[in-house]
């Protein structure tokens, strides 16, 4: 989409070039200019009468591919025409504001969130419940972390997994992620759904430079609740009372155990609170 703004206008004006015409995907030409971020065709796609809320295969609406490529410009007209657009979902349950976190675009969620703050920072995803906090986290893009934190967006929000925004940056090793949502003084949090903390979710996944991390501000001996109708690891069921060597052991991840032996307190034959004892072969 070269943004050809005369040569568009000649088309549709004078050789009634169908303005809202079809790709094999459902795109419409403001779908695609709007994901090559040709705000000037945008404009006047729109004047010319381009439907705004035309939607694509995968129910992506123009903001959407403007979202995806990070063109807050193209999403801010859409927006100033129609604010509600900010809101709209995609078939795989996601607004503009979680695309625009798992992209790490914070030009684009920051513009978001002028029009609608509130909606943007507690939007789900209707099929993960995610937030755009925790996508963020998930890819590991501390400044939209950071931006969604400094609006207000809940840390200790779950998705559907029981994950919040703190587990998914341990689970991924996302330290940088970490350092933001400490100031939130939430790397303790406990999952509801799942029982247990960051650390223990590090351990789990082998993130031995998370676990170190975390264990300046959590004690290696933390025990997990009993989870409420989830498990980080379905063999092992409702066992609660788990510590990260329990977890770190179970996975086998040897540099995690032989980390968290190290660590004060910690005890090679803890008991959960079933009485299985932590074993390695370590």
């Amino acid at each position: 989409m070269n943004g050809y703004v005369h040569l568009v206008k000649f088309l549709i004006k004078d050789h009634n070039a169908v303005i809202d015409i079809l790709t094999l995907k459902k795109q419409t030409p403001l779908h695609l200019a709007a994901g090559a971020g040709q705000i000037e065709v945008c404009k006047l796609l729109l004047e010319l009468g381009a439907d705004i809320d035309a939607t694509d295969e995968q129910g992506q609406k123009p903001i959407h591919a403007a979202c995806q490529n990070n063109f807050s410009e193209v999403a801010k007209l859409f927006l100033q025409q129609h604010p509600s657009l900010v809101m709209a979902t995609t078939k795989d349950g996601n607004t503009c504001a979680h695309i625009a976190a798992a992209q790490g675009s914070v030009t684009v969620i920051e513009e978001l969130m002028k029009f609608d703050r509130q909606g943007v920072i507690s939007a789900r995803n209707k099929i993960t419940d995610a937030t755009p906090l925790q996508m963020a986290a998930e890819g590991g893009h501390a400044e939209v972390v950071k931006a969604l934190v400094r609006a207000g967006a809940s840390v200790t929000d779950e998705n559907k997994a029981g994950f919040t925004a703190v587990h998914l940056a341990a689970q991924y090793g996302h330290m940088q992620v970490l350092e933001v949502l400490r100031s939130t003084n939430s790397l303790r949090v406990t999952s509801k759904k799942l029982g247990v903390t960051p650390l223990h979710v590090a351990a789990y996944f082998g993130q031995a430079d998370t676990v170190r991390e975390l264990l300046t501000h959590v004690p290696g001996t933390v025990k997990s609740d009993p989870p409420n109708g989830a498990s980080l690891v379905p063999a092992l069921g409702n066992e609660s009372g788990m510590t990260p060597l329990h977890l770190a052991s179970f996975s086998g991840n040897e540099n995690v155990v032989r980390l968290l032996l190290n660590s004060s307190g910690v005890q090679v034959d803890a008991a959960t609170h079933e009485n299985v004892s932590t074993q390695t072969e370590y």
